[in-house]
């Protein structure tokens, strides 16, 4: 069945796995030692991974339904979610005075490809 295996060995240095290596999102990430390790003052976005602004979708994610339809929400959602992140970096960064912000980016992974958003 697709989506059964995530394939996600590449990842094992980078961002919190479950046991059976699906990449760990949002609020289920209070369950692994990761959480003491989230450096924003919120929690994390609904499919944020441990990494701020980076987003899982699809197979890949830990407690997904594993269907077509589902991973086209979720992506979806993504987008709603990686514009919410940029706005907030972007009104982070007008409140300490710093310099504009020119561009920011943010990263969606999905089970079959990683796209990069900027504004």
């Amino acid at each position: 069945m697709a989506g059964a295996a995530p394939r996600t060995e590449w990842l094992d240095d980078s961002f919190a796995l479950d046991n059976k290596r699906f990449i760990v999102t949002g609020s289920d990430l209070a369950a692994f030692a990761c959480e003491d390790q989230w450096p924003l003052k919120r929690p994390p976005l609904m499919l944020e991974t441990n990494i701020p602004g980076i987003i899982a979708v699809g197979d890949t994610r830990a407690g997904s339904v594993k269907r077509v339809a589902s991973a086209v929400g979720e992506n979806s959602m993504a987008v709603h979610l990686v514009y919410r992140y940029l706005a907030e970096c972007e009104d982070q960064l007008a409140s300490t005075q710093q310099v504009p912000v020119v561009a920011a980016q943010a990263t969606v992974l999905s089970a079959h490809s990683s796209h990069t958003l900027a504004t």
